[in-house]
């Protein structure tokens, strides 16, 4: 049995530091886990260190063959999201949908 991972400051945390305390044996476990599965997660305005873990999360369960859908939200008036950025994170091209009829 492992200890819990120690908590991360995101506002102070870089794009790496969390895969540290990721153990392999349990990165393995999800993928083994979720293999084949399609995986929806909503993210709100994910910052650069979200964008970063998410796309790390992304690689690790595409071994497993899972598939990731994210829905990435905005707050009205805001500048948006990094969709250059998050799309760089992820393991393959993005399908990307700016509304419920169009790609971005």
């Amino acid at each position: 049995m492992t200890s819990p991972a120690p908590h991360t400051d995101a506002s102070t945390a870089t794009p790496d530091a969390d895969l540290a305390h990721v153990p392999a044996e349990e990165r393995a476990f999800f993928v083994e886990e979720f293999a084949g599965a399609t995986i929806v997660v909503a993210l709100a305005e994910p910052d650069p260190v979200t964008v970063a873990s998410v796309g790390r999360a992304a690689t690790a369960l595409r071994g497993g063959g899972s598939r990731l859908v994210a829905v990435v939200g905005t707050a009205p008036g805001a500048v948006g999201v990094d969709r250059a950025g998050l799309a760089r994170a992820l393991p393959s091209a993005p399908v990307v949908l700016a509304g419920p009829d169009e790609r971005a």
